[in-house]
């Protein structure tokens, strides 16, 4: 039994979608049973529990073997995933896979990567098996120009011209079922990109060959950028930290393009074209 926390996040979800489709029996941790039974497979277990509350994780986690751990981006996530691996070590968990982030390190300059490390180091010597993935900024982001592409034919977007080697959550998944499933892969830290890395305005390029219209990357600053987040809901805490991400992409230093997903699945990475392709429609009028 797999326990999905995190089950209807951006990864979670995807990740449940990869156990359904393999077979592979699994329980899906949420805070809102209700709004997760609309949301995964109709085969999934759902189990009702507040991160922050440790005899709710500790009997989600019965009877569980791995564990794939995902949290919201916020002040609280530490102390939720290091609660989550604590339990898991109680519950006799075997093997536990972290979401973390490309260029997590206690030295970072942005928060995300900071913390990420400092649950990455608890689960490393918390004696359990481990597999740690560390992907770049998702491709299915790109998705939320949609609109702006088909009124103005223009991306927005606070990265200057740099590189970025996006990663695409479909791979994600399967590196964690695999990493979840396969005994031989432990005290393991993956990177996951694509093939690639590319900028913004290739972006807009790929997109226009698509679409048939001309689009263009627009870059935008830090602030305006920062602005429009907070406007959007995002909160003060969650809208810097992203921006402190975005302030790396634009200095190029999100440019690093991993082989570890050809390792780990024996076929190469999704390619920012290709998912574009795929997804097409969302940029189409």
């Amino acid at each position: 039994m797999i326990l999905v926390i995190g089950a209807t996040g951006n990864t979670g979800s995807q990740v449940c979608q990869e156990l359904s489709a393999q077979g592979i029996a699994y329980r899906a941790l949420t805070r809102n049973a209700d709004d997760a039974r609309g949301k995964l497979p109709t085969e999934a277990e759902i189990v009702e529990a507040d991160l922050g509350n440790a005899d709710q994780v500790l009997r989600a986690l019965q009877g569980v073997t791995g564990v794939y751990l995902a949290t919201p981006p916020n002040a609280e996530m530490v102390d939720w995933q290091i609660g989550v691996i604590d339990a898991a070590k109680q519950a006799g968990v075997s093997k536990v896979v972290k979401l973390s982030g490309l260029g997590a390190s206690p030295d970072a300059g942005p928060r995300l990567p900071r913390l990420h490390a400092q649950v990455e180091e608890h689960l490393r010597t918390s004696g359990l098996d481990y597999c740690i993935l560390q992907p770049n900024l998702f491709m299915q982001n790109l998705l939320g120009h949609g609109d702006s592409v088909k009124s103005d034919g223009l991306i927005y977007a606070p990265a200057a011209n740099g590189q970025i080697s996006f990663t695409d959550i479909g791979d994600i998944a399967r590196t964690a079922v695999r990493c979840l499933t396969d005994d031989n892969l432990k005290q393991e830290v993956i990177a996951l990109t694509g093939r690639s890395a590319e900028t913004f305005h290739s972006v807009a390029e790929e997109l226009s060959h698509l679409t048939g219209k001309q689009v263009q990357y627009q870059p935008v600053s830090f602030s305006d950028a920062r602005a429009s987040m907070v406007d959007a809901g995002y909160g003060e805490w969650l809208s810097d930290a992203l921006i402190e991400l975005f302030e790396l992409y634009a200095d190029n230093q999100g440019s690093y393009v991993s082989d570890d997903y050809k390792k780990v699945m024996g076929r190469q990475p999704t390619q920012v074209n290709e998912f574009l392709k795929q997804h097409q429609s969302a940029f189409m009028s």
